[in-house]
Parts: C-alpha cells; structure tokens; sequence
C-alpha cells in the first residue's frame, strides 16, 4: 500500500511539473560515508558500511528541484545499525566553481535499525520526524548525466537528538 501511495504521488507530481525545462525527472544513487556525532566525546564517528542516497527529482524550475529521496546510512561506533531515511525537500541550484552548485534542505521520516535486540517500550526503533540541510556540486558528464557530489547534516527526534553527516558521491540522469 506504500509503495502505492509513493507511485501515485510521484506520477502527479511529476504531471505537474511536466513544463518545467521539458525535463520530467531526475533520477539519482550515490554512495559514500557516515558519521554520527557522539555528544560524549564531542566528536564525530565513521560509519562501518557504505552510505546510500537514492532520489527521484522533479524540475520545479530552471533553478528548482523537488526531491524526494531514501537514504541508509550506518551509524557509527555501533556496527550493524543504520539510520533509514525518507524525505521530502528542495534543491536550489546555481553556478558553482566548475559545475553547479546547490544548496537543499527537507524533512522526512527517520528509522533506526539497531544491531540486536532491544528492550520493549524503548522507542529506539520508531520512526521519528528530523530533517536535513545540504550542500553540493554537479558536474555534467553529458546533456542528461551529471556527476553528483553531496554532504548532508541529518537531525532526528531520536532520544539524544541524533546528528549525523553523509558525504557521497554518484550519478544522477533525467529522463
């Protein structure tokens, strides 16, 4: 039923936003790393596992993207767990050094995926409302690929407000 209600919002979205650029959508996967902050110690902490991004982006504008994107990124110090992400935001784009730079924020729904088992009732494992700030370049390789670079600070309602930060890299192609 969620993948449902995904489909169908994509679809109108994307009915909507049809004019913008004659571009319909973008679609992107990156990879990368994680860290976590770790309050005690003031610092941050790597991540075990890859990160990953996957997103669908539609053309608000020349200069406007809405991106509604996935994310699994490992925390770090626990080997094992991830933090899922499913968001909604925006990206603003403009000229960058050598390609075009954007700045995106958005908000979504965060999931932890603790290693192991947890004790009842300790609401690590819900799904809790955090959003995200980032910043970036992209490189076009041709008309329609272009080279992705991103670092993202991700904020959640998790006990201990949890902070994370993902740099990636990948592909992003329009359709």
């Amino acid at each position: 039923m969620r993948r449902m209600a995904l489909v169908v919002t994509v679809v109108a979205i994307a009915g909507m936003a049809g004019p913008a650029g004659a571009q319909v959508a973008w679609l992107g996967a990156a990879g990368g790393a994680s860290w976590t902050w770790d309050g005690e110690r003031s610092s941050l902490v790597r991540g075990d596992d890859l990160a990953l991004n996957l997103f669908v982006g539609i053309p608000l504008d020349r200069d406007a993207l809405l991106r509604l994107r996935g994310a699994e990124l490992p925390l770090g110090g626990s080997h094992g767990a991830t933090m899922r992400a499913v968001g909604l935001g925006v990206d603003y784009f403009f000229p960058g050094v050598v390609g075009e730079a954007l700045v995106s924020a958005g908000v979504g729904g965060y999931r932890l995926n603790l290693a192991g088992p947890q004790p009842a009732g300790s609401g690590d494992e819900s799904w809790e409302l955090g959003w995200y700030l980032g910043v970036g370049e992209w490189f076009a390789l041709s008309r329609r690929t272009r080279l992705t670079v991103e670092l993202t600070w991700e904020r959640t309602r998790h006990p201990g407000s949890l902070t994370m930060v993902a740099a990636t890299a990948g592909v992003a192609v329009s359709l």
